[in-house]
């Protein structure tokens, strides 16, 4: 008895310490990529994408072959981390952005206002900084949760509205990638999250016509 509750203390142990690790790597990742990214040359010739995973996956350089298209996603990102280094960006005076990013805040228990308000707030940042800018929101793509699209959703419309009135090229993805309320299963990579082959290549076709417009 004595030995079998030793070893199940030395696993859990092992467990949370691995747990750590994982969470430590991550967390090195997240920084090295944002560290990296401030590298990337920018200027009034760039088509920067930026956001979270679903940018950070997309292989816009390759896809488009074009190397004034420049990717800033970055794994794990809020909108409260692109209000971080968005002025960075929008001082290079970019030919265009485009800018993806919500889910993660409403995965993390943000609230639905808490995501419009800093959506609309990094509208407005590139706009003082670089009002020349032409500005397209991709809205937030579906993910396999029930509780979640709802709220998906109603972030998508509000900033569809906002952007008819700001003149913000809108892009709904959400009704392509969409099936019975959630992600449809063939363009899902299997985490129910994030987009396979499939999923880019209609991300692709749907951005094509504002890509250069």
């Amino acid at each position: 008895m004595i030995v079998s509750i030793a070893i199940n203390i030395k696993l859990s142990i092992a467990f949370v310490d691995l747990q750590q690790k994982f969470q430590q790597k991550k967390i090195f990742n997240y920084y090295n990529r944002a560290s990296n990214l401030s590298l990337i040359p920018i200027d009034s010739h760039s088509i920067v994408f930026l956001g979270d995973s679903h940018i950070e996956h997309f292989e816009v350089t390759g896809y488009y072959n074009d190397h004034n298209i420049k990717n800033f996603g970055n794994i794990g990102d809020q909108t409260e981390q692109i209000i971080n280094r968005i002025s960075f960006i929008a001082s290079r005076k970019p030919k265009k952005i485009f800018v993806e990013v919500g889910v993660n805040d409403l995965i993390n228990g943000k609230t639905t206002e808490h995501c419009i308000e800093n959506i609309k707030k990094i509208f407005s940042m590139i706009d003082s900084v670089s009002p020349g800018t032409t500005i397209c929101f991709i809205s937030i793509p579906p993910i396999r949760n029930l509780l979640i699209n709802p709220k998906i959703k109603s972030v998508n419309q509000n900033i569809e509205d906002y952007c008819k009135k700001k003149n913000i090229e809108f892009i709904n993805i959400f009704d392509m990638l969409n099936s019975m309320g959630v992600l449809n299963k063939k363009y899902d990579c299997g985490d129910g999250i994030h987009l396979n082959t499939n999923g880019y290549a209609m991300l692709k076709k749907m951005i094509e016509p504002h890509l250069y417009n």
